[in-house]
């Protein structure tokens, strides 16, 4: 394979890293920050249009918020312990009557479909069964007619998950003979012995909460921390509430003969809601900043995020302030800003202001918004966060010494030819050596500063395009190794 061949794959291959690390840094920072609010007090229409603004322009900078992100705070840490309606309570129980007659008079399918909806309504509201033992004891009722009535229309596996879920539910609840037939005991049987013969697992929940009282599938199991043992295999839902906060639901899947742990930070059950798709901390209006960020930051922490948002509606020395906290997790500094409210409300300029500097943006303009942090000296006056250099002089120098480089082989290679053309016609055998030697090792160089060229000059695309970080604190860092007829590079740092 000839210089010029190699040159030519080794550029194509310094594009092809570039562009994929490029895309990865922006994938990667894509979903770095998140966006909460503080709910301390009633939330006009009027706020929310400003709220919604505010989301708007921190979603166009790459800032998760809204519905996605309360989405992943379900699936990923925990969800809402839910609270059912007068008349979701209502529908539910007569679902369950009606499923009931259905079953009794053999409508299986019908029966199935009418029960599946009432469980529905339970399964979104874990924690308001907790509560209320009555529509537990009418969720085992529907589970008992779910798995029979999945039995006969030929659903063996919905029979069975419906039964192992009656039966992790309510593990010492027989089936009443008096209420149903004697095949819904069989299966009752059946699944109970299955379950049983994969082997018991056991379950520890510690929560940072004394107070906590503990429900596992809504039974109660303690207050504070509590294990609970001789736990048939499956996934089993974790509640934790106080007095004062209603708290969240974990799920953890218990294996057999595996003991399982579940830790419930209360900074993050007892603070985050997720309801309509808003991410949001409740507080009482005393709790104090350092609560409200400290809740805000382990939720960040809890789903890997770099940094989360904190807007709240303030009145500070009388006056209505919408005001935000950018706080780096790892460092804990922040970044304030606010809008005056009132009397005048803020331009839709004021507010795509108050999301860049919050988004990280230092170059934003700070017209109209205030940066003094209330209680405190200015913002800037404060450490910040970590962050890149965006300086362009990396860069700059990289693409340099990659056209240095560049220019080197060329001047290499032409030497290099000059030398082998000279050895041809010299008469002199020991001459026309030397001189072929000679010519051989300027053209292992001009490879060499070739491809050290090549490579600065990817590097500094690399830099360019993610913003010019310094290569001295994050981004890579280049290094030549010159030998006796050969030129290598090193490339070092984070990618």
């Amino acid at each position: 394979m000839g210089w010029r061949e190699a040159l030519r794959r080794i550029g194509v291959g310094g594009l092809a890293v570039v562009l994929v690390l490029v895309a990865r840094e922006r994938a990667a920072r894509a979903r770095e920050r998140i966006v909460v609010e503080i709910t301390d007090g009633p939330m006009t229409a009027e706020r929310r249009a400003w709220f919604d603004a505010l989301y708007a322009a921190l979603a166009a900078r790459r800032v998760d918020h809204g519905p996605a992100l309360a989405a992943e705070i379900d699936a990923a840490v925990s969800r809402e312990g839910g609270a059912l309606s007068a008349s979701a309570v209502l529908a539910a129980k007569q679902g369950v009557d009606q499923a009931y007659q259905d079953f009794v008079n053999g409508d299986y399918p019908t029966a199935l479909a009418a029960v599946r909806q009432a469980r529905a309504i339970y399964d979104s509201a874990p924690g308001h069964l907790a509560r209320e033992p009555a529509l537990r004891d009418l969720r085992y009722r529907g589970l008992l007619i779910e798995a029979r009535s999945a039995e006969v229309v030929g659903d063996g596996e919905a029979a069975f998950a419906a039964m192992a879920e009656a039966i992790r539910t309510f593990p010492d609840r027989p089936v009443d003979a008096t209420e149903f037939d004697p095949k819904v005991v069989a299966l009752y049987r059946r699944v109970k012995q299955e379950l049983t013969r994969q082997g018991s697992g056991a379950l520890e929940i510690r929560v940072d909460e004394p107070a906590a009282v503990i429900f596992v599938n809504e039974r109660f199991v303690g207050t504070g921390t509590a294990k609970v043992e001789h736990l048939l295999p499956g996934r089993y839902r974790v509640y934790a509430a106080t007095a004062s906060a209603p708290g969240r639901v974990r799920s953890i899947e218990v294996a057999p003969g595996a003991s399982a742990t579940v830790t419930v930070p209360w900074q993050v059950d007892g603070h985050v809601r997720t309801s309509d798709g808003i991410v949001a901390l409740a507080e009482p209006r005393d709790a104090g900043l350092d609560v409200e960020l400290g809740a805000a930051v382990a939720l960040a922490r809890a789903l890997g995020k770099r940094e989360v948002i904190v807007l709240a509606v303030r009145t500070v020395e009388q006056r209505v302030l919408l005001a935000g906290y950018s706080v780096n997790v790892a460092s804990q500094s922040r970044v304030y800003a606010a809008v005056q409210l009132e009397p005048v409300a803020p331009t839709a300029e004021v507010l795509r202001n108050l999301a860049a500097l919050l988004a990280g943006d230092r170059s934003a303009s700070g017209e109209g918004l205030i940066r003094t942090e209330p209680g405190t000296a200015v913002v800037a006056a404060r450490p910040v966060a970590p962050v890149r250099h965006r300086s362009r002089i990396a860069p700059i120098v990289l693409g340099g010494l990659g056209l240095v480089g560049l220019v080197g082989a060329v001047g290499l290679e032409l030497s290099a030819r000059a030398s082998y053309d000279a050895s041809t016609i010299e008469p002199d055998d020991r001459r026309q050596g030397e001189l072929y030697d000679a010519a051989n090792r300027k053209r292992y160089l001009a490879e060499g500063a070739a491809a050290l060229g090549l490579g600065c000059a990817a590097t500094a695309a690399y830099l360019w395009l993610r913003g010019g970080a310094s290569p001295i604190e994050h981004g890579p860092a280049v290094q030549a190794t010159i030998g006796a007829d050969r030129v290598g590079i090193m490339v070092m740092g984070a990618f």
